[in-house]
């Protein structure tokens, strides 16, 4: 949806920081075989690029 309101790079920086997370394989949710939260999935892709909590939660996209 980012890429359709033209956020590019969020968008970008967003799958980065997703991709990082589920190649450690560390934090997994039930549908990818482990036993991990929404929650904890979220704070770990926010984590692994402080990018990306700008992008969600600060004023880069908005």
């Amino acid at each position: 949806m980012l890429r359709h309101f033209g956020y590019i790079e969020g968008a970008n920086r967003i799958d980065n920081a997703v991709d990082a997370v589920l190649r450690e394989g560390q934090l997994l949710t039930p549908d990818l075989g482990g036993t991990a939260k929404t929650r904890e999935d979220t704070e770990a892709i926010t984590k692994s690029d402080s990018d990306t909590t700008d992008c969600l939660f600060g004023s880069r996209i908005l």
